[in-house]
């Protein structure tokens, strides 16, 4: 877990609940020297108790 992605993941504002919840479970499982984060979309869904296409909506979201 990168204690700096977190914090920069609760300081974002503008984003939906749905979003910001996959934001947070991607900073959680980024790597603290890095940042690189690789989980697939299922465990992020399962992490975030919500379904595969909500979460691929939410990342194209924060792609943007």
């Amino acid at each position: 877990m990168s204690f700096k992605a977190m914090v920069w993941a609760w300081e974002v504002d503008g984003l939906t609940t749905t979003t910001k919840m996959v934001l947070l479970a991607l900073a959680n499982r980024a790597s603290e020297d890095r940042g690189h984060c690789w989980p697939s979309i299922e465990r992020i869904a399962a992490e975030c108790r919500m379904g595969d296409r909500a979460v691929q909506n939410a990342i194209k979201t924060l792609e943007k």
